[in-house]
C-alpha cells in the first residue's frame, strides 16, 4: 500500500539528487566579477560616483574583473560567504590579497574602508527597523562583486532539502480548506488571488510554459532545466504526502485500515481472544448511493438501498 507514495518520494529524491549534485544550484564562485569605482554611502548605493567620494579600496589595490580570490590576511578563500564575512569582519589595517590572474598568482595589499552597509539577515536580505528602514552597521567595504555560478553540493544536503520540502507540502495540505476559502473568494469576488496560494493542473503547466519561453539568463537553458526538474520533484512529494490522507480511496485510507486490523489482532492475541474477523474498509467510504443489503427468503432475494453511509 505504501509504494506508489514512497515510489513518487523516490522519484523527488533522484530529482534533487540529479539537480543539487549532478548540476548544481544557483551560487557566487570566487571569481571577480564587479570591481566598485568607489565607495557611496549605503543608503544611495545606485547613484553614480562623485568627485568627493573615496576610490573603493579593490580598486586602489589594482583588482580587476576576472581575477580568482585565493587568499585573504593568510586564510584560504573556500568560499565567496566565507570571504565576505572575513571582510565585514575586518578593520582598516592594509591586508595582504593573493588572486590568481593569467593562471599566475599574484599578491596584492588591500586597506579596507570601514563604513555602514546594511544588516544580512538568515534570509539574505537586509534587515529592517520598526520603521521599515534598512539597518546599518560599521563593517569593512573592499568593494568587489562575485561571478554567479552553478555550485554542486554534496548528497548529503540532499535528504535536509527533501525533508525540508516535505513539511512544507504538509502545512499547505493541512491549511487546503482555508486556501481553497481563498481561492473562491478571489474567483468569484473581489479580493485579489494570493501569488503564494494553491494552484491546480492548469496552474502548474503555465508555470512551466513560463519557463520554458522566458528569455535565457545567466544560465540559460541550464536554470530551466532546473526549474523544470525542481517543478516535477514538487509535484511528486505533493503526491506524497496527500496521498498518505487517511481517507479513502486515497492510499492513506486503505494504510489506516491495515494498520486498525493489525492493532485490533494484536490486541487480541494478547488478551488471548479468537482472532478477529477482517476490517471492511469500504465502510469508511461515503458513497451517495449508500450501501445495498440483502436478504434471501423463500427463495427470492429482496434487496433494499439504504442511503445513509456507515
Amino acid at each position: 500500500m505504501l509504494g506508489g507514495p514512497v515510489m513518487n518520494l523516490v522519484i523527488a529524491a533522484v530529482l534533487l539528487a540529479v539537480v543539487m549534485v549532478g548540476i548544481g544550484v544557483p551560487g557566487w564562485s570566487t571569481t571577480v566579477g564587479s570591481v566598485s569605482d568607489c565607495v557611496v554611502p549605503a543608503a544611495s548605493e545606485a547613484r553614480e560616483c562623485g568627485p568627493d567620494d573615496p576610490v573603493a579600496p579593490a580598486a586602489a589595490a589594482g583588482v580587476r574583473v576576472g581575477d580568482e580570490l585565493v587568499a585573504f590576511r593568510g586564510e584560504p578563500v573556500a568560499s565567496w560567504e566565507s570571504l565576505q564575512d572575513a571582510i565585514r569582519d575586518t578593520g582598516a589595517d592594509p591586508v595582504a590579497l593573493v588572486v590568481q590572474r593569467d593562471g599566475e598568482p599574484l599578491t596584492l595589499t588591500v586597506t579596507p574602508l570601514v563604513t555602514e552597509r546594511p544588516v544580512i539577515g538568515p534570509d539574505d536580505g537586509p534587515v529592517l527597523d520598526a520603521d521599515g528602514e534598512v539597518t546599518t552597521e560599521p563593517v569593512g567595504f573592499l568593494g568587489v562583486g562575485p561571478t554567479p555560478t552553478l555550485v554542486r553540493q554534496p548528497l548529503t544536503e540532499v535528504p535536509t532539502l527533501l525533508g525540508t520540502y516535505v513539511v512544507r507540502t504538509v502545512g499547505v495540505v493541512v491549511n487546503l480548506p482555508s486556501r481553497i476559502a481563498d481561492v473562491a473568494e478571489a474567483a468569484f469576488g473581489t479580493a485579489p488571488r494570493d501569488p503564494d496560494g494553491v494552484i491546480g493542473v492548469v496552474g502548474i503547466s503555465r508555470v512551466a510554459g513560463e519557463v520554458t519561453a522566458a528569455e535565457e539568463g545567466v544560465f540559460g537553458l541550464t536554470a530551466e532545466v532546473i526549474l523544470l526538474l525542481q517543478l516535477i520533484a514538487s509535484l511528486n512529494i505533493a503526491l506524497f504526502v496527500f496521498n498518505l490522507i487517511p481517507i479513502l480511496p486515497l492510499d492513506g485510507g486503505h494504510i489506516a485500515g491495515a494498520l486498525y486490523e493489525g492493532a485490533r489482532r494484536q490486541v487480541a492475541r494478547v488478551r488471548g481472544l479468537p482472532r478477529p474477523r477482517p476490517v471492511d474498509i469500504a465502510r469508511m467510504t461515503p458513497s451517495p448511493w449508500g450501501w445495498w443489503s440483502s436478504s434471501s427468503g423463500s427463495g427470492r432475494c429482496s434487496c433494499t438501498p439504504t442511503w445513509s453511509a456507515r
